[in-house]
């Protein structure tokens, strides 16, 4: 992989705006469109605020090393973090308006730090150390002044046991709000909007969606039609989830919407690689990793001609990445109010 263009020592900048390649994107939304690849090599988690993206870039790693925040404006780059373990992986990147947080963990995933950033001071805060026998993945999530995760707790013999964790970035304490009996790949992270914590687990022959209320301090269970319900989100009253009867096979799921109000499935697609909830579509990549929205108001697809490997929306801006066969990666931002208006 590349390495990072050279950095003025004292301030930790550099302006890279001669290497830099800006590509026109030619499908119908295009004007809503800006593709950038930035001269990083491969670039990992990418989040965007106000005119700052942050990405996580490797340093002549398989995996990436360095936090690097780029202004779309002036070109210029700041180091904010590295890695101090020899086989790095700084991932799990998300941001609001106060805060920046990551992961930094081993390339084996045994061993895990969570980092924030507090954007209006600059200071970076180490909030916990974890360390676990068996391969988990942690992907802490972000929400308001409140961070949230998943740690596998034990083993019982035939599942991992988990519990799910709260920490409070104003006051730093930590408590566990929590648990999940049957810890999978399909549950191993949390989703919060709306005030509201939620989680899937799966016991006694049943899966089941999870809510913990930030505000009361109680959770609510909603029975599964389905034994595996996994990769939740939620926006209303409704619950968005790829739904398995068999966790082994990647595509026998079903993308479905839950109405809890009236106790109801609504089939979306049929099997898909990923998504996101954004304020006014979710946000889809397909079977073959192609882009595409789904109104929630008008029920139906916006397909964006772009192939994509991640996808994250940033306050009204969806943010894409694509792996490049040269070893780069194209960085895609999406103003999603211009999508809208042209529906």
């Amino acid at each position: 992989m590349n390495q990072n263009p050279p950095s003025n020592e004292a301030t930790g900048e550099s302006n890279i705006e001669d290497n830099e390649t800006i590509e026109e994107n030619k499908n119908p939304y295009a004007d809503a469109i800006i593709s950038l690849k930035p001269p990083f090599g491969r670039i990992g988690d990418v989040v965007l605020v106000g005119n700052d993206l942050y990405m996580c870039v490797s340093d002549n790693t398989e995996f990436a090393k360095n936090i690097i925040k780029y202004n779309l404006q002036t070109k210029q780059t700041e180091k904010i973090f590295t890695s101090e373990f020899d086989d790095p992986s700084v991932q799990n990147l998300m941001i609001n308006d106060n805060w920046l947080i990551w992961t930094d963990s081993t390339a084996d995933g045994l061993l895990h730090r969570i980092y924030v950033k507090d954007l209006k001071t600059g200071k970076i805060k180490l909030i916990a150390k974890l360390a676990f026998k068996g391969l988990t993945p942690i992907s802490p999530f972000l929400y308001k002044d409140f961070i949230a995760w998943v740690e596998p707790t034990r083993y019982d013999g035939k599942y991992f046991n988990g519990k799910v964790v709260l920490y409070n970035l104003n006051n730093h304490k930590t408590k566990v709000v929590g648990t999940i009996r049957q810890l999978e790949l399909y549950n191993n992270f949390v989703y919060i909007n709306d005030n509201k914590i939620l989680w899937t687990d799966s016991y006694d022959g049943k899966g089941y969606y999870k809510f913990y209320d930030l505000k009361t301090n109680k959770i609510k269970t909603y029975e599964s039609k389905y034994l595996y319900p996994g990769y939740a989100e939620f926006a209303g009253n409704k619950i968005y989830s790829l739904n398995f009867n068999n966790i082994r096979d990647w595509t026998s799921h079903k993308f479905e919407e839950y109405d809890i109000k009236n106790n109801t499935y609504t089939n979306i697609t049929g099997h898909i690689t990923r998504f996101r909830i954004g304020k006014k579509y979710i946000l889809v990549m397909d079977s073959q990793s192609d882009l595409e929205l789904y109104s929630m108001d008008k029920l139906e697809w916006i397909p964006l001609e772009i192939r994509v490997d991640s996808i994250i929306e940033c306050n009204g801006k969806l943010v894409a990445t694509f792996d490049e066969i040269d070893l780069t990666t194209t960085i895609y931002i999406i103003d999603l109010e211009k999508i809208k208006s042209k529906g």
